[in-house]
């Protein structure tokens, strides 16, 4: 295998990865925002389980980046992975994917600043979270090579299940999920 197919399929697999990884911890994210529990596994565990997935998607997917820009045949450009719709192959597709990025860092980084923004301004971002991972699963369904696989079907499938499973009870109960900041809530 030469370097761009062991490049190409290392862009795919982290792309798939990284979808995997953000999906677990916007799910995550949901169940903690509405205080479910489990006496096996405290509060302050899986806030940082949720924070430690959130960082992991983001490093795995800087991965699928980084293996597709370096990917002659790929023909990405680094302003193509931070300037959306500009790429000359599926411009729709990946532009949705770079903003859904962007959004999901900035989410990332106003968490790491929450006490200094506030909660309620944190809160507010932090709610776009749900708006970077569609873009971000959008632009898989629509860009990824392996969208139109069994395998890749089921991944889809399941990560869009996971996340919407809690994201329409997280929407049905609104405030009176309860909306605690992350630090404050009770930690069984």
């Amino acid at each position: 295998m030469d370097l761009n197919s062991t490049l190409w399929v290392t862009g795919r697999a982290s792309g798939m990865v990284g979808l995997i990884l953000l999906s677990a911890s916007a799910a995550m994210g949901l169940a903690l925002s509405m205080k479910v529990r489990s006496p096996r596994f405290p509060r302050w565990l899986t806030t940082e389980l949720h924070r430690y997935a959130t960082v992991l998607s983001l490093v795995v997917i800087g991965i699928h980046l980084g293996t597709l820009w370096l990917d002659s045949e790929a023909g990405i450009s680094l302003l193509d992975l931070v300037i959306p719709f500009r790429t000359s192959w599926e411009p729709f597709a990946v532009g949705i994917g770079v903003i859904g990025l962007e959004v999901a860092l900035a989410v990332w980084l106003t968490s790491r600043f929450q006490n200094r923004i506030g909660y309620p301004a944190w809160q507010m971002i932090h709610r776009s979270a749900s708006v970077a991972w569609v873009l971000i699963l959008l632009h898989g369904v629509l860009s990824g090579t392996d969208t139109g696989t069994t395998w890749g079907i089921v991944v889809y499938a399941v990560c869009a299940g996971m996340v919407v499973g809690l994201l329409v009870p997280r929407v049905v109960l609104g405030r009176s999920g309860g909306d605690a900041p992350v630090g404050t809530a009770h930690s069984s």
